[in-house]
């Protein structure tokens, strides 16, 4: 009984010593390197548990990365205990969709929503500005939209590099909303 509270105390004691880390993999091998924002320095990312090591598996070079994770004894290497939101470098840039709406992805955690004029061609956007984070689920994408009046949660899968499909739901209720069929 006594050795089970200390592992608990351990354990907790662990959990605590987690740090906020955010940055991009610059790397992917069999584990990703991590370039932080902070400090500008590179980490071996490890995954404290099976969850996280496939979330971690998902991503690709120039994907943003928020995570907790306790630094090693071992310099330059980080044991992530769980991830925050993701940011993919393959959203970035201008989508549309089946009803001439362009969507650029501006940054990792910002897009806003204009008219297709052309082909090619967006009027400049001028629109509200839409925050997301994007977060791995087990089989695909979750993605966490807000804005200025609503708050949207979806699926966010990709068909190919160039096409995206996002399925909106009701967050009260579960229903889909909308189904949005993205192309670059």
């Amino acid at each position: 009984m006594k050795l089970i509270l200390l592992l608990v105390i351990f354990q907790v004691s662990l959990n605590s010593l987690a740090s906020t880390y955010q940055g991009v993999i610059i790397k992917k091998a069999l584990q990703p390197i991590f370039k932080a924002d902070a400090d500008g320095k590179t980490y071996l990312l490890t995954a404290g548990s099976i969850s996280v090591s496939i979330y971690l598996s998902k991503l690709s070079v120039g994907d943003y990365l928020s995570l907790e994770a306790n630094n090693n004894s071992i310099p330059n290497k980080l044991t992530v205990s769980s991830v925050n939101y993701m940011g993919l470098k393959v959203l970035l840039g201008t989508w549309t969709d089946d009803v001439s709406r362009c969507y650029h992805f501006k940054s990792f955690t910002e897009f806003s929503i204009s008219t297709q004029i052309s082909q090619n061609k967006c009027v400049p956007s001028f629109s509200p500005i839409y925050t997301y984070i994007v977060n791995p689920s087990s089989t695909n994408w979750s993605i966490l939209i807000s804005g200025a009046r609503n708050s949207y949660v979806g699926d966010l899968k990709f068909k190919t590099p160039s096409e995206v499909q996002i399925e909106l739901f009701d967050s009260e209720t579960g229903d889909t909303l909308k189904t949005l069929h993205l192309r670059k």
